[in-house]
């Protein structure tokens, strides 16, 4: 009789779907009634989301001869445990979009060159967003903003600040570019809208955020998350804006499908699908469907052979990497509900029993390849004896140790020895709700990997925490 309701559901992660999908499994099991709220969701995801609630294949959604493209948007499609579909289109209301998708071939990965692009689009007069798709790009191309144009206002924004930086950063950015600067001059909620700025950030801006851009430079991304991104443009009807929204996207270069730490990030295969359906202008919410539907259903006919080549290559890699992301969710699954007996009690104490950090082990689960390690960082002089008690400090404390943590990449701190007068990476005591915490100096760590570079990580309130790696120098 409860309501689950699951926001943001896209299409580009089977890792994430894979536990999602046993989720309706169970909510269909225990008569829980679940909301799904996309913008970007393909046809065939959301079958096989209604089957995982159904327990059934149905063949209530269009298939076949069906364009899928053309199906109405927005859409409520209802499904009842008996597998029965309806489906209700929304009107639209008046607001469309035109976006203006300007291509840039070979500024992918280039910090220098985005950070020029940037400070030619902002203008004298202008609220622009960079988001690219590695944290240590993002930090590259602050960094070089600031060099040249240290006057414009910019401001970074990822998730390897730790958490009170995070939220004071979050704060200024809403506090720049949110629908507040809208309100009347009289209301003490007012804020003042810089007259030019600049956001750099990662994939946080995607969600969530209420923010209004004028024009916004991406690194290439999937379909979905490129509308996503799009959705902070023109966001709020401003009085005077003069200026069209305007999308760059950063590419590689012509003949070049090396797509970079990039593809390291997302699958080069829905990358080149992606740069395939990119044209001059958007019309929003019009075009949404078919551009999702053009990335996610059947690949397109009639392409170049070198092109459908280099598509059925990537395609087969997918294929073997989305076996693995599912396979890999598979194993950290609660029991699929069984009609017999409710064995999820038994089955998770045989899994988890010995393992002493067993809430760890569950949230650091639900993406693929998001292996981070919650650390709390405190420098020596003050923490160290509270870090290190048996039993927990109190509230306050605890709360001033929380806003000190932030999620490392795992392997940041694997086969580390502290370098005289450092400490070891340490376990995080029982009440503390972290895996590691790391004891800095003057908010640096530093210490040496077991194959013997030199290793620094720095604690930034601007830049966040940096990794600084360096082979040792032979001395003969």
């Amino acid at each position: 009789g409860k309501l689950l309701i699951v926001d943001q559901v896209h299409a580009y992660d089977p890792y994430m779907t894979e536990i999602l999908t046993r989720l309706l499994e169970w909510c269909r099991a225990l008569s829980i009634h679940v909301i799904l709220l996309s913008a970007t969701l393909p046809q065939d995801r959301k079958q096989e989301l209604i089957e995982a609630y159904t327990g059934a294949e149905t063949a209530a959604l269009p298939k076949g001869s069906v364009n899928p493209a053309s199906v109405p948007y927005p859409l409520i499609t209802a499904v009842t445990p008996t597998g029965e579909v309806l489906e209700h289109a929304v009107p639209r209301g008046n607001r469309r979009s035109k976006l203006q998708v300007v291509l840039h071939k070979g500024l992918l990965g280039d910090a220098q060159g985005m950070a020029r692009l940037a400070l030619e689009r902002v203008g004298n007069d202008g609220c622009l967003c960079v988001i690219v798709n590695t944290v240590n790009m993002s930090q590259a191309v602050y960094e070089e903003l600031k060099r040249l144009a240290p006057d414009i206002p910019v401001l970074l924004f990822h998730g390897r600040f730790l958490a009170r930086d995070r939220q004071r950063i979050e704060r200024t950015a809403l506090d720049w570019f949110d629908k507040r600067s809208l309100l009347p001059v009289s209301d003490p909620r007012r804020t003042v809208r810089p007259k030019q700025a600049i956001l750099v950030a990662t994939q946080v801006v995607e969600q969530s955020l209420d923010l209004d851009f004028d024009e916004m430079i991406s690194e290439i991304a999937p379909i979905d998350l490129l509308l996503q991104r799009s959705g902070r443009l023109h966001r709020h009807s401003r009085p005077g804006r003069s200026r069209e929204p305007v999308l760059h996207v950063a590419l590689p270069g012509d003949g070049n499908t090396d797509f970079g730490a990039t593809g390291s990030v997302y699958a080069p295969y829905f990358l080149l699908r992606t740069q395939l359906v990119l044209g001059q202008r958007w019309t929003l919410p019009d075009d949404l469907r078919r551009l999702v539907e053009a990335v996610y259903g059947p690949e397109p006919s009639g392409l170049p052979s070198d092109v459908a080549a280099l598509l059925a290559s990537a395609r087969q890699r997918w294929e073997k990497q989305e076996q693995t992301l599912r396979q890999s969710a598979d194993v950290y699954l609660i029991p699929a509900p069984s009609p017999r007996a409710f064995n999820l009690e038994r089955n998770a104490r045989v899994v988890f029993e010995d393992d002493e950090r067993f809430q760890s082990y569950f949230s650091a689960r639900t993406r693929y390849g998001n292996s981070t390690v919650q650390t709390v960082v405190v420098e020596r002089e003050e923490w160290l004896e509270t870090v290190q008690a048996e039993r927990s400090p109190g509230t306050r404390v605890l709360q001033q140790l929380m806003l000190a943590s932030v999620n490392l990449p795992r392997w940041w701190l694997e086969d580390l020895e502290p370098a005289d007068e450092f400490l070891p990476v340490q376990p995080a005591p029982r009440w503390l709700p972290a895996e590691r915490v790391l004891v800095v100096h003057d908010g640096v760590w530093q210490g040496r990997r077991a194959g013997g570079k030199t290793v620094t990580m720095k604690i930034d309130a601007e830049l966040g925490v940096q990794l600084i790696e360096q082979e040792d120098e032979c001395v003969g």
